[in-house]
């Protein structure tokens, strides 16, 4: 009783003041039998001929706010929309429900506080005149202050990056919180308004479920039309020995703008890392935003490195493999040194004792797992190409000096903070798992060799950095910040992350190739810029 009392004042039974003027004839109310799941399937389904949609309720009595997000279904008969009675549909996700003329279950619907703003202007627009003429809100210098010292103080007592305030999220978090202000006039209990952690834990599920809800017809509409990009991403974690997969779209909108979403990241639960599981992986992910069949009949474009595994899922499908994925292997193969998995078979053979049988649990070595390696291929035979050695011992001596140059800037770790103190700037670490990580490693190593050279000539107990110190050759190092400036010149140019870069790979590669031939230099020695893509068409 109690329920039905607390919304009386919304209780606005179902007449025909409650549909709009072209519908007050009876005769024109839709007479067919409809569920609310049916009417919510035909109303996603009907974005395009508009056969069924929703039409806003003009009713002069209704006093809720709710009617800013639902409205009633209708479907096209005789060239008119008649509204399907006894019904009322989201806006937003077309969420159905059945109205018998009270709003309470209309709400608890999560979309409506997607409405909330833009409510607040309206009304706000109605009692001022200065939001007409665009006046602009002056927050007064004290209470940026304040509030500065607040999350000053926020970052300091629960050790939280300063970077949190840049997060998108946190900016959101404040506007929503200032809305909410605006909306209640009053002491508003914090402790009641935010949600405990557990709250929050638990509303993940549903909120993902209504977010892919809403993303099922855009992505659906996009692969229908031949123009959306699936990136899958596979690695592990050698530490806690877990095992992830990532899927991200992207897609340009009807206003021209790149659209990028991340689909999926979760852990990878397969039984094995084959092509075929991986294959399952992606399908069973891409289920959730209803994209199998166009996964099964080849009517997606992906976008991948050159794993084997990923490479063996994706057969048949349309494939573009990652430049930049490629250009860092490239960087591997020529600098780190690492045995293929054919020779660790051997070296694992030869040190497993004959009483210690191995395991017959299928299984792939995380190196095998993470995409980002490159499909196996075969080594270059040394007869047919001298300059392809891959065994260190066998190299000739410059390219010795080289590797060992490499490795001895490497080893000079544990004087950043002398460096700083003497205005340095700090040497940097190198990686196999951080793209041109080396480039930055050699950047930094030559802007502050000599506060290295002066540190170590005033400690005893550092003769093994000294040796090291004296295998790097100036001009050596010089040649390497040369070579791998470029490199990492050609992976800003592909990879921006906010716009699209296809168009630009030929562009990289040029400049790669000319850089690698001594071309993109005069005879004077000055860079010829070569980034803009006329020029290298020319």
């Amino acid at each position: 009783m109690s329920d039905v009392d607390s919304d009386t004042e919304n209780f606005i039974p179902l007449t025909t003041h409650d549909v709009p003027d072209n519908h007050l004839d009876i005769s024109n109310m839709v007479t067919e039998k409809y569920c609310a799941d049916v009417i919510e399937q035909l109303l996603k389904k009907s974005t395009d001929s508009k056969e069924y949609k929703i039409i806003n309720n003009t009713s002069q009595l209704i006093k809720s706010d709710v009617w800013s997000t639902f409205g009633f279904p209708s479907k096209l008969q005789n060239g008119k929309h008649h509204v399907i009675s006894g019904f009322v549909s989201c806006s937003h996700c077309y969420k159905t429900l059945s109205y018998d003329g009270s709003t309470k279950y209309m709400k608890k619907h999560k979309c409506l506080d997607l409405n909330v703003s833009s409510i607040i202007e309206k009304n706000t627009c109605q009692l001022t005149i200065d939001k007409y003429i665009g006046k602009k809100v002056i927050i007064q210098k004290y209470d940026k202050e304040k509030l500065q010292e607040k999350i000053v103080l926020w970052s300091c007592l629960s050790i939280r990056p300063f970077t949190i305030v840049e997060d998108p999220g946190f900016t959101e978090v404040v506007r929503e919180a200032i809305t909410l202000g605006q909306k209640y006039n009053g002491d508003i209990n914090v402790e009641n308004l935010i949600p405990t952690a557990k709250t929050i834990g638990n509303n993940v599920r549903e909120i993902a479920e209504d977010y892919r809800r809403a993303l099922k017809p855009i992505l659906i509409s996009q692969a229908d039309a031949g123009c959306l990009c699936i990136i899958p991403d596979l690695w592990s974690d050698k530490h806690r020995k877990i095992a992830y997969i990532g899927i991200t779209c992207s897609f340009v909108n009807k206003y021209y703008q790149l659209v990028i979403i991340d689909l999926c990241c979760g852990e990878y639960d397969e039984i094995d890392k084959t092509g075929m599981s991986v294959f399952l992986a992606i399908r069973k992910q891409l289920s959730m935003f209803g994209l199998e069949h166009h996964f099964d009949n080849k009517k997606l474009l992906f976008m991948s490195d050159r794993g084997s595994n990923i490479i063996k899922a994706l057969e048949g499908q349309d494939v573009l493999f990652c430049f930049g994925h490629r250009i860092n292997n490239v960087l591997q193969r020529s600098f780190y040194q690492i045995i293929p998995k054919q020779d660790k078979e051997k070296i694992i053979s030869t040190t497993t004792t004959p009483s210690k049988r191995r395991s017959n649990f299928q299984d792939i070595s995380d190196e095998e797992f993470n995409s980002d390696n490159d499909e196996v291929i075969k080594k270059p035979s040394p007869s047919k190409h001298p300059e392809a050695i891959v065994v260190l011992s066998k190299l000739p001596n410059k390219p010795k000096e080289l590797l060992d140059m490499i490795t001895a800037s490497k080893s000079l770790n544990g004087l950043n903070k002398e460096i700083q103190d003497n205005h340095g700037i700090a040497l940097q670490q190198s990686t196999i798992t951080r793209w041109l990580s080396m480039s930055s490693l050699l950047k930094s190593v030559e802007a502050s060799l000599e506060y290295v050279r002066s540190i170590l000539s005033t400690k005893k107990a550092a003769e093994k950095q000294k040796l090291n110190l004296n295998k790097i050759n100036i001009n050596g190092l010089k040649d390497m910040v040369i070579l791998l400036d470029t490199f990492q010149d050609v992976i800003k140019l592909i990879q921006t992350g906010d716009r699209p870069t296809l168009h630009m790979v030929y562009v990289g590669l040029n400049k790669l190739k000319l850089h690698l031939e001594g071309k993109d230099v005069d005879s004077n020695g000055d860079p010829i810029i070569i980034d803009d893509r006329n020029e290298v068409t020319s």
